[in-house]
């Protein structure tokens, strides 16, 4: 009940800015904007939004105020989807695909082997008409992308053996992200799957639940510690891939001087962001191996297998045939 108050709350924000807005007096008003996220401060990504959000209360001289609530402190998961849909003053860094529920083919983004885990492929493709026209028709369904190109690198296995096989696979007992793409694509490689928060985690790990997670190389490193026997196999499932999203009416209600300030400090952090963990993956690696953690590499022939087996749940995503045509034709 506590929530859903203080999501109406947030949705009252919202509806006295539009009238502010209405009555001539948006100039006065002070947009305070609340950015909610599972990650915490410290990360390549949040830390570059950090600062944008610092420079965007400098150019527009205190007059959008953006807080950074990060490690699940607030409106993440099914919470942070209901306030995005519900126009409340609330900015959700997450998975696009978090939205397919609203919008179907921001599940293909994160399709399973769609990338090739080159940075600069998967910013090409963001960059391109037929990316920008999907965004357009999810601002019609009520989701605005503030921008949805953080490219965060390959998520891989972290788990108490080396995985090699689709039979390592079956084996496994492994912590994924409530979320039905990573769902499917563990169910497809024969797992036993437990869709858990990231709170819910290293419980699940210290009591033998699961003994196994999945991540990119600079957030499944926090959770070494948390198996017994380390492995990180490099499989490299799916590009993580993620933006900040608001919802459509609550965009609209911010002026238009403010829309593009917030845009331009937000794009210049994700290319910030990029970089720096294009250029930081062999030194996580190597982070792994002094914690006593062996980083597996799979062979092309190991790692045929995996998309093998994952490519009937991949091909039915939507749009997926006009994704790869787009990824194939692409020059970067």
């Amino acid at each position: 009940m506590k929530k859903v108050l203080t999501i109406v709350l947030l949705i009252a924000v919202v509806a006295t800015c539009v009238f502010a807005q209405a009555a001539g007096e948006k100039k006065d008003e002070v947009y305070k904007i609340m950015l909610t996220c599972s990650n915490t401060a410290g990360k390549p990504h949040t830390d570059a939004l950090i600062e944008a959000c610092e420079v965007i209360k400098q150019r527009t001289d205190g007059k959008v105020i953006i807080e950074f609530h990060g490690g699940n402190e607030m409106f993440t998961g099914a919470e942070g989807i209901e306030a995005v849909m519900n126009n409340a003053n609330v900015m959700y860094l997450t998975d696009a695909n978090t939205f397919q529920d609203y919008y179907p083919p921001y599940a293909t983004l994160t399709a399973p082997f769609l990338f090739n885990g080159d940075y600069k492929q998967a910013e090409a493709f963001l960059a391109t008409d037929f990316w920008k026209g999907l965004e357009k028709e999810a601002e019609a369904a009520g989701i605005h992308p503030v921008i949805n190109d953080l490219v965060l690198g390959t998520r891989n296995i972290l788990a108490s053996r080396p995985v090699y096989t689709l039979d390592d696979c079956a084996k496994l007992n492994i912590r994924v992200p409530d979320n039905a793409t990573y769902i499917n694509i563990f169910k497809s490689l024969g797992s036993n799957y437990l869709a858990l928060s990231s709170s819910d985690m290293v419980t699940a790990m210290s009591t033998g639940m699961c003994d196994a997670m999945e991540g990119t190389a600079a957030s499944a490193i926090t959770y070494v510690k948390s198996i017994k026997t380390p492995h990180y196999t490099l499989d490299g499932h799916l590009m993580s891939i993620v933006g900040v999203h608001t919802g459509a009416g609550f965009w609209a209600s911010l002026p238009e001087e403010y829309r593009n300030i917030i845009t331009e400090e937000f794009e210049k952090a994700a290319y910030k962001s990029n970089r720096t963990y294009a250029e930081q993956f062999d030194e996580y690696l190597k982070k792994y191996e002094e914690q006593g953690c062996p980083v597996i590499r799979l062979t092309d022939e190991q790692k045929a297998a995996f998309v093998a087996a994952i490519t009937p749940y991949a091909v039915s995503l939507p749009r997926y045939d006009e994704f790869k045509k787009v990824l194939d034709g692409l020059k970067y």
